[in-house]
């Protein structure tokens, strides 16, 4: 095919002419311009599928009824950049490198035909088999590393040259399938390569499990984060990590050592009790649930979203509550966020959908326009979204003590590698978090759940 052509959007003025070639980074791309919710079309062709991305990619890609489709400033421009794609699951490389898998297996325990696996190098824009590979769904690419990761009905399979060559790295437990991965970015460590993967039983019991991937000569599988019932849905950002499951939305601040369920404003989506804790009703079960897609701004990781049976639901107050977006009809099971042009991009039956993201909660402009007082040199004010003051000098010994005055969720945590100089986890609007400083140093800490809140606190031997 020739090279991409470019091809103006003209729905109601939502998208500018492309004008950011797909190599160049999502910082390049024009300012956003407003966008009303509304079915996705390029150039009169009606959008029907989207290729899942990485939380921050620069990259999104769709499929058309006529076409396969890039863009590369958050979905304001489209190029065309090739012909429909080869049936199966498409995954689109991580770190926006070029390099798209399309595949599938077969359902596993039931047989039937496998789809060959196919690999394009240049964006879509051409397509060719991978010799002696079917029935493998590919899961995830770090395109620039030539890091692959898919699975069989065997088990996971893993390649080091992009997806030419594959080769099998774990074996599941008898009777356990992948159902559900995500790509974890973790922004202090850029090289790490990291993901969620959950594995289910015919009996619907489901194991949930950190991957390593950093030395792909040694992937690394975790034990068991959390068990839980039905297929579930994944994200993650560095040690943030989402679970959609069929009893509500579950949240871990701290890479899955303790989590917190979400539910309320998901009742009509959700079941009362994980089957596997609690008994429910027949009623229950029959009047439909599920969550298949969720995930999080990478700048604002109080603001969720979650693709369901009966809609797209979204929470402002780090998954506390939950609203409808009542622009989104029926089942979702693709999402893709692009949060520099404030859209999010929804695949349903009927089609692709993109709806605005929604500003700040208005507490977060009283909050700015409320002159902060005088504080004491070891208060620290939590506001929404900001720590006041930012940054304070102290003796060893100086007790310091945080106070959330915002009217949402935060933490804050002095973070060194693995290691936690401190840990407030999650504070509640009131909650109060005082620690001790017995070293001197310059430590920096930050909100794991917003994560542009950024603090220091220097420690100096004798007074200050």
């Amino acid at each position: 095919m020739s090279a991409p052509e470019v091809v103006d959007q003209e729905r109601a003025g939502r998208f500018q002419s492309a004008a950011t070639p797909a190599s160049e980074p999502a910082s390049a791309t024009p300012a956003a311009e407003p966008v009303t919710a509304g079915p996705l079309e390029i150039e009169g062709d009606p959008v029907v599928a989207l290729v899942p991305a990485a939380p921050g990619a620069g990259l999104i890609y769709a499929t058309g009824g006529e076409g396969f489709y890039r863009s590369g400033s958050g979905g304001q421009s489209w190029e065309l950049v090739g012909e429909v794609p080869p049936p199966g699951i498409i995954v689109a490389a991580s770190d926006d490198a070029p390099l798209l898998l399309a595949g599938d297996r077969p359902p596993c325990g039931r047989g039937g035909p496998g789809l060959p696996l196919t690999r394009s190098e240049d964006g879509g824009a051409s397509w060719s088999a991978v010799d002696g590979i079917d029935s493998l769904r590919p899961l995830a690419i770090w395109g620039e590393a030539g890091v692959a990761i898919g699975a069989t009905c065997a088990g996971l399979q893993l390649s080091l040259d992009g997806g030419l060559t594959w080769r099998p790295f774990e074996i599941l437990e008898p009777g356990f399938d992948v159902t559900a991965f995500a790509v974890v970015p973790d922004e202090t460590n850029p090289e790490r390569r990291q993901a969620l993967i959950a594995n289910t039983s015919e009996g619907g019991t489901s194991r949930l499990r950190l991957l390593d991937l950093t030395d792909p000569e040694q992937p690394l599988v975790g034990d068991v984060l959390r068990e839980f019932w039905g297929l579930g849905a994944l994200a993650g950002q560095g040690e943030i990590y989402l679970l959609g499951a069929a009893d509500g939305v579950w949240i871990s601040i701290d890479a899955g050592l303790e989590w917190t369920q979400r539910r309320n404003g998901l009742e009509e989506v959700t079941l009362s009790a994980d089957p596997l804790t609690g008994p429910l009703s027949k009623e229950e079960l029959a009047r439909g649930f599920g969550i298949f897609t969720v995930d999080m701004l990478v700048d604002q990781l109080n603001h969720l979203y979650a693709g369901t049976i009966g809609g797209l639901y979204q929470s402002i107050d780090a998954g506390a509550t939950w609203e409808r977006v009542e622009e989104v009809e029926g089942a979702v099971s693709v999402m893709v966020i692009a949060e520099n042009t404030a859209r999010v991009f929804v695949q349903t039956e009927a089609g692709v959908v993109v709806v605005p993201i929604e500003a700040k909660a208005a507490v977060e402009a009283e909050a700015a326009a409320t002159p902060s007082p005088v504080v004491d040199a070891v208060t620290v004010r939590i506001l929404d979204f900001s720590f006041e003051p930012a940054t304070i000098s102290v003796p060893v010994g100086t007790t310091v003590t945080w106070v959330n005055e915002g009217q949402t969720i935060h933490t804050a945590s002095a973070l060194v590698g693995v290691e936690r100089i401190w840990d407030s986890e999650i504070m509640e609007t009131g909650d109060i978090f005082s620690f001790t400083m017995t070293e001197a140093g310059l430590f920096d800490y930050l909100c794991l759940i917003h994560r542009e809140m950024k603090g220091t606190v220097e420690v100096v031997e004798g007074s200050t």
